[in-house]
């Protein structure tokens, strides 16, 4: 599953949207993986 793909650019508010990605990205241990975004 790969977060980056989802349209967040689509979103009203990207950066409330990045911030659920990473919220999101944490409960899946991929916090480093957020970190090149």
């Amino acid at each position: 599953m790969r977060l980056e793909e989802r349209p967040v650019g689509s979103s009203p508010q990207p950066v409330a949207a990045k911030s659920t990605i990473a919220s999101t990205s944490q409960h899946l241990g991929d916090a480093t993986h957020l970190d090149r975004i």
